[in-house]
């Protein structure tokens, strides 16, 4: 092969080296940007030292660092702790132990197992107990010392310095706080942290505030417990009956007829009283106008109706008419009662035995009590017109019914009979004191129309149904 010119280029961009299609076999090529020596395409080496970025020389220096860093087998040398909590040790082959010291102090949870560093569950008698304890006997110079004890099970230990109180300082009290403002009352102090305010009896009643933060214990809030801002409150619910909290204490009023509360040792005497078989109220006249006046007596009811009560077409019982206005009246059994036999007059004609269960004229209301339910007819429509019965009514006979009951037991047997007369009166004789009973009664049957009642009606008739 002929000897031929070599040829020299200097290009000022890797990337147009690299993009040349041919490289001539016999120039050399200097590429600016990255110092590097071809022949043809073949790179003879780079003129510059390398770089964190690019390949280069290796300088002086860096061939002393490296002799430096490897030695014996490749163990690394010159390592030096960056504080007391790493160990740099010899190892055996020559290299270097690298580990992590663990301080043997009392009170040290932290230990080296396979895998890593451990700090174990803390059992109940490693919980630290804390207590500010005056000192028997003071430190020279003052009228008292106090420490801070640290109790772990069965050790105990004291931490933080001394607080010393000087002669003319004596404690008054010491009372645990909270922060309620940042750096209040002394710096640092973050909402919420809990401290000590001592207070001491010389002439400034100077204080002395001791952060306790981290040294209190912390409460979860159970059953019945609430817990808002380190406050323990007992939670009440809208079912209390009446427990409410008086003055800071749980407290619970008697029971009255509008609010629960507790039972009273009076009311118990009374309740203990009560035989096995009562009857809390006789009778009741129930679902009557508004307004109606009402006289509970021994033998008899009287019911008087207002003279403007505004009637209303109604239906009401078996037999009921549109065209009548009822009352409904209750009478209450004893507490034993399982069915009942009843009729309007003063001896029980209808035979039929009645039950509580499944009856719509019988029942047991909230307070467990059982009653039966009678409609009476008080005042009827004509077309044009309502007329109330009891106008009828005057002082020497009354319009009204007997209700007799009797009530029986699970086992059929009869507990007794009740009689009562039931009276329909006016404004002019609602509150005779003695009615002419025996004279003359009247029934509605007798009469058609309130101006021919007084004249038809001439001697003694037995009361009976409407």
């Amino acid at each position: 092969m002929a000897n031929a010119n070599v040829k020299f280029y200097s290009v000022k961009l890797q990337a147009t080296f690299d993009a040349l299609a041919v490289k001539e076999a016999n120039a050399l090529y200097f590429i600016q940007e990255t110092n590097r020596f071809y022949h043809a395409d073949r790179l003879m080496g780079t003129g510059l030292e390398a770089t964190a970025e690019l390949a280069g020389l290796m300088s002086p220096e860096d061939k002393a660092k490296l002799d430096a860093l490897v030695e014996n087998s490749g163990g690394i040398i010159n390592l030096t702790p960056v504080d007391s909590t790493i160990s740099v040790t010899d190892a055996p082959d020559g290299g270097k132990a690298i580990g992590v010291k663990i301080a043997n102090i009392p009170g040290n949870a932290l230990t080296a197992v396979d895998g890593g560093l451990f700090v174990a569950e803390a059992t109940e008698a490693e919980l630290a107990e804390y207590a500010i304890e005056r000192q028997e006997t003071a430190e020279d110079g003052y009228a008292a010392s106090y420490k801070l004890k640290k109790t772990v099970g069965e050790e105990v230990t004291y931490v933080g310095d001394t607080i010393n109180i000087a002669k003319d300082m004596v404690l008054q009290t010491a009372v645990l706080e909270t922060a309620i403002m940042d750096d209040v009352p002394y710096e640092g102090a973050k909402v919420g942290d809990p401290y000590i305010k001592m207070v001491f009896n010389d002439p400034d009643a100077s204080a002395l505030y001791i952060p306790v933060k981290g040294l209190v214990d912390t409460y979860s809030a159970g059953d019945g417990i609430e817990i808002i801002d380190n406050t323990i409150k007992i939670r009440l619910s809208e079912n209390a009956h009446g427990l409410t909290v008086v003055d800071g204490t749980l407290s619970l009023a008697l029971a009255t007829k509008d609010n629960d509360g507790a039972m009273s040792k009076e009311d118990k005497l009374v309740i203990e009283s009560l035989p096995s078989v009562y009857k809390a109220k006789a009778y009741e006249v129930a679902h009557k106008p508004a307004g109606t006046l009402v006289n509970y007596g021994e033998d008899e009811i009287r019911v008087m109706c207002p003279a403007n009560t505004e009637w209303k077409l109604q239906s009401s019982g078996e037999n009921a008419d549109a065209n009548t206005y009822y009352i409904g009246f209750k009478a209450y059994a004893p507490s034993n009662a399982v069915s009942f036999k009843e009729d309007l007059a003063e001896i029980i004609a209808d035979d039929e035995m009645y039950y509580f269960e499944n009856n719509d004229f019988a029942g047991e209301d909230l307070f467990g009590r059982k009653y039966s339910v009678v409609w009476l007819p008080v005042a009827r429509f004509d077309g044009s017109a309502w007329t109330y019965y009891g106008a009828s009514s005057t002082n020497e006979k009354y319009i009204g019914w007997y209700y007799t009951v009797e009530w029986y037991d699970v086992n059929g047997a009869l507990i007794e009979t009740d009689t009562i007369r039931i009276n329909l009166s006016n404004e002019n004789c609602h509150n005779n004191a003695v009615p002419y009973y025996m004279g003359r009664y009247a029934t509605v049957e007798r009469v058609e129309s309130v101006e021919t009642r007084i004249e038809e009606v001439e001697g003694a008739y037995t009361w009976g149904s409407l």
